[in-house]
């Protein structure tokens, strides 16, 4: 099993679960997001920070914007190339 770790500048820490998920440990209190929150894909790829404090998490679906429990999948839906 793969995980992908990322410190965002906020203090918060993001594991990116191969098998599937995205864990978020935010003042010592872990939360766990998947696609039943609205993530593209299960299974994560890559973390990455931009602009704001988002943080932009890939998986095989898509790229999905990510900030406090705010999900916002884009997809070939979307226009994203395959």
């Amino acid at each position: 099993m793969n995980i992908f770790l990322h410190s965002v500048k906020t203090g918060t820490g993001l594991l990116g679960w191969t098998r599937g998920g995205l864990s978020r440990l935010t003042d010592g209190h872990w939360a766990y997001f998947e696609t039943s929150d609205g993530f593209s894909h299960n299974p994560i790829h890559s973390i990455t920070e931009e602009s704001g404090g988002k943080s932009l998490v890939g998986t095989m679906q898509g790229l999905n914007r990510f900030r406090d429990v705010n999900i916002t999948a884009y997809t070939t839906r979307e226009g994203l190339k395959q």
